[in-house]
């Protein structure tokens, strides 16, 4: 029974993992699509917090610094 509920565990993980990959990839593509030309810095900040607008302000900063990590960080 314990297995059972452990597998059921992981699937649900798994999914909010990938839908906060999904999330971050999004942002991280609004950030390297939009900003490359620096003209549209207001668009782009409005439609990163649309995107994020059912998350706290928190969860916003870590996703936001999460992709700007993806796209400009190294390993």
């Amino acid at each position: 029974m314990d297995e059972l509920h452990d597998n059921k565990s992981l699937a649900a993980f798994s999914g909010k993992l990938e839908a906060l990959s999904d999330i971050i990839h999004k942002i991280s593509c609004e950030i390297s699509c939009k900003c490359s030309g620096g003209e549209y810095a207001l668009a782009t900040t409005t439609a990163l917090f649309n995107a994020l607008s059912s998350y706290s302000w928190d969860a916003k900063m870590v996703l936001s610094l999460a992709a700007f990590a993806v796209k400009y960080g190294e390993y």
